[in-house]
């Protein structure tokens, strides 16, 4: 009977600290998500900010306005260099979609980040696309992630308001 309760108090115990693990790393995706979401809806650092002087990333004119300019530079950036400077340890996708949900091009492109995240044609996505034209989908079957969190921004993109989502992940 004692090596049965012993046992038991060993598997409670290991259950008990999966579980808490799991929310610390949830935690931390979680932090590095709303580090980076506040950081590209601010205007960056320097005010003008290129890929050369670029201290902080911001795509915005700080009011929620997409800067296209700056959107380019972040689109330009080495994957690895983004990460450095929004300071975060996971990796991130950011795409922008419509009131419909349907993925918006901004500047020449449906997404920043991930090199291996693709944007699929879907034809079961969303309708009722108001600045998109194609049912397209971000696709994460290459990455497979562990945990993902995803934070949603509001911005006006061609004085339209648009979703800003980030994704970051393990």
């Amino acid at each position: 009977m004692l090596i049965f309760v012993i046992a038991l108090s060993i598997y409670y115990g290991y259950v008990n600290n999966l579980s808490l693990e799991e929310k610390g790393l949830v935690d931390e995706l979680l932090a590095d998500a709303k580090t980076m979401s506040s950081s590209l809806v601010s205007a960056g650092y320097p005010a003008g900010w290129t890929n050369s002087t670029v201290e902080r990333i911001g795509i915005t004119d700080g009011n929620y306005r997409i800067n296209e300019a700056k959107l380019e530079q972040f689109s330009d950036m080495p994957y690895r260099d983004s990460r450095r400077l929004f300071g975060i340890r996971f990796d991130y996708f950011v795409f922008f979609e419509d009131k419909g949900r349907c993925l918006v091009e901004v500047d020449g492109s449906y997404g920043v980040g991930h090199p291996d995240v693709e944007i699929e044609d879907d034809e079961n996505g969303p309708s009722g696309c108001t600045i998109g034209t194609e049912r397209l989908v971000v696709g994460m079957d290459e990455i497979s992630p562990e945990k993902l969190v995803k934070i949603v921004r509001l911005v006006v993109y061609n004085s339209e308001i648009i979703r800003m989502v980030v994704y970051v992940w393990q």
